[in-house]
């Protein structure tokens, strides 16, 4: 996803989580649907667009099949396991990811 300064902002200021992680989710296939959902919502403003797709993801709950399919932990975020997914993958692979 090509994404300007807003949604690496936003996110960790919602989630906590580090930007280097933020920055790996938002290049994954998950960060690109993340985009998409920021651009159907677009008639909100950027701001606005962000931070109403960012609430809906930390209210998706993640169920088994889910988790099972994309390795991250059953609960309930869906932003939230996919960014804890992705901090371990940063940790894993260092510099490379």
């Amino acid at each position: 996803m090509r994404y300007g300064i807003a949604p690496p902002l936003a996110i960790p200021q919602k989630t906590g989580a580090a930007p280097r992680v933020v920055r790996f989710f938002l290049d994954s296939a998950h960060g690109e649907q993340f985009g998409d959902e920021v651009l159907n919502a677009i008639g909100l403003g950027l701001e606005g667009t962000i931070n109403c797709v960012i609430e809906e993801w930390m209210k998706r709950a993640v169920d088994e099949k889910t988790a099972k399919a994309f390795g991250i932990r059953p609960g309930p975020s869906y932003l939230m396991s996919h960014l804890i997914a992705g901090a371990i993958e940063v940790r894993m692979l260092g510099d490379l990811a």
